[in-house]
């Protein structure tokens, strides 16, 4: 396990090729802590709180100009949301696909390799599981959900 989060975080490398912008290619390993609006909302008596998962993938950093790239994405979320009502606890599973597609603007600090940027932009998500687990059971309503989803992100 060790080894493999040392090859998530030390796999950042520069594809240098004719051009001064280089190409990136790197992993991405995160938490999610994900959680769902509901309409209707939940009923009084209910509680809602956030499923943790994990997040991993794999992108590429497209360098177009010096201090502007755009970022290519594929990750893997787990998502969803738990609800609980005397003594008695449902885990409702949302995984999908996501694939962010990101403008990143790098500003540079004179005399200095940190470079700070923004970012933003669309992603399109493939659910690949719609579950809730509940009492040692399972029961599977991919069907009942939309099975792709858009959405927007920006960032600093």
């Amino acid at each position: 396990m060790l080894v493999a989060i040392a090859v998530f975080f030390f796999s950042n490398q520069p594809l240098l090729a004719q051009s001064a912008n280089p190409i990136y290619f790197g992993s991405r390993l995160g938490l999610n802590m994900g959680n769902a609006s509901l309409t209707p909302d939940v009923p009084s008596g209910i509680s809602k709180s956030m499923r943790t998962g994990f997040s991993a993938g794999a992108y590429a950093e497209f360098g177009v100009a010096e201090s502007f790239a755009i970022t290519v994405e594929a990750l893997y979320n787990q998502g969803g949301l738990k609800l609980s009502s005397g003594g008695q606890e449902a885990t409702v599973k949302f995984d999908e696909i996501s694939i962010p597609i990101s403008g990143k603007y790098k500003f540079a600090i004179e005399n200095s390799t940190v470079k700070p940027f923004i970012f933003a932009g669309g992603s399109v998500g493939i659910n690949v599981k719609s579950e809730v687990e509940s009492g040692g059971q399972t029961q599977d309503f991919k069907d009942s959900v939309e099975s792709v989803n858009y959405g927007i992100h920006f960032g600093a």
